[in-house]
């Protein structure tokens, strides 16, 4: 199963942004990938407090191994940078949930001819 990493906005209006994060990965799943969602550090930073720059070294290195970067807005500069490293290491990305279902169709479909 491949592994899609979620970047859209978290700032600002934070539980309106977590939750369209969250409706995104319920899109995702359904198609048959899973997902990684960085809004949901959330939870653990209220709990074991960490500051900006841990969480972008995390999610970075997170990013490094997924498979596909779904990008739901592009309106931050860290969004700008995810794009920029998923560009680095040649990680897909799409902003369109057909262009994903487009993918995912094409790589199932090249896996069943190369057995």
């Amino acid at each position: 199963m491949k592994l899609i990493y979620i970047a859209g906005s978290y700032s600002g209006d934070i539980t309106k942004n977590v939750r369209k994060a969250i409706d995104t990965a319920e899109e995702i799943i359904k198609i048959g990938f899973a997902v990684y969602v960085p809004h949901l550090s959330h939870l653990w930073d209220l709990m074991s407090p960490h500051d900006y720059s841990f969480w972008i070294k995390n999610d970075n290195e997170i990013l490094k191994v997924c498979d596909a970067l779904f990008v739901i807005d592009v309106q931050s500069n860290g969004i700008k940078r995810e794009i920029e490293l998923a560009e680095k290491y040649k990680i897909p990305l799409f902003i369109s949930l057909n262009k994903l279902k487009e993918w995912e169709k094409k790589e199932r479909e090249e896996k069943l001819e190369n057995g």
